[in-house]
């Protein structure tokens, strides 16, 4: 009987740019540690990348803890969910969101010091917007391929029929 133990995929940050599917993984609030400290709010995707088969390809996003009419958090989930989103709610419980799918636009900006790029998740949209760049992986359990079967060179005919 075989002793199987699964490799856990590690997280990655290092995504190409692109048109991908993605979900929200997770939504938290942060402090930014400045003269006078900004509640920040911190959008966590999960990003369906099928050439990054070993890896859990991740993209997040920091915004200023705010909802005005103008605010950055407000464009991007009125892109997301639609400006309608807000005329049906008074508050975003950001916790409820998380599962939720989007397509998001990832591209690269280059720090000073780095040898790799930062990936900045440029927009976002409704599932199905975008023309993705790479196609969304189907989760499907592959099969082991068919047992090849040996047959003898004094086998009958009847067996090479069988075994083909």
């Amino acid at each position: 009987m075989p002793l199987i133990c699964p490799i856990p995929k590690d997280d990655t940050y290092d995504l190409p740019e692109g048109r991908y599917r993605a979900v929200l993984n997770s939504a938290r609030t942060l402090l930014k540690p400045t003269s006078r400290p900004v509640q920040q709010v911190r959008l966590l995707f999960n990003v369906n990348i099928p050439s990054l088969k070993n890896k859990n390809p991740m993209a997040g996003r920091t915004f200023n803890f705010e909802l005005s009419r103008r605010s950055e958090l407000r464009c991007f989930i009125e892109s997301w969910l639609g400006a309608d989103f807000f005329n049906r709610n008074t508050t975003v419980d950001f916790e409820e969101l998380v599962g939720c799918s989007a397509d998001l636009n990832l591209t690269h900006r280059h720090n000073d010091g780095y040898d790799r790029p930062y990936v900045f998740i440029e927009a976002i949209h409704p599932v199905g917007s975008l023309k993705l760049t790479e196609a969304v992986a189907v989760h499907e359990k592959q099969q082991p391929p068919a047992p090849i079967r040996m047959v003898d060179d004094e086998a009958s005919d009847e067996q090479r029929r069988m075994a083909a």
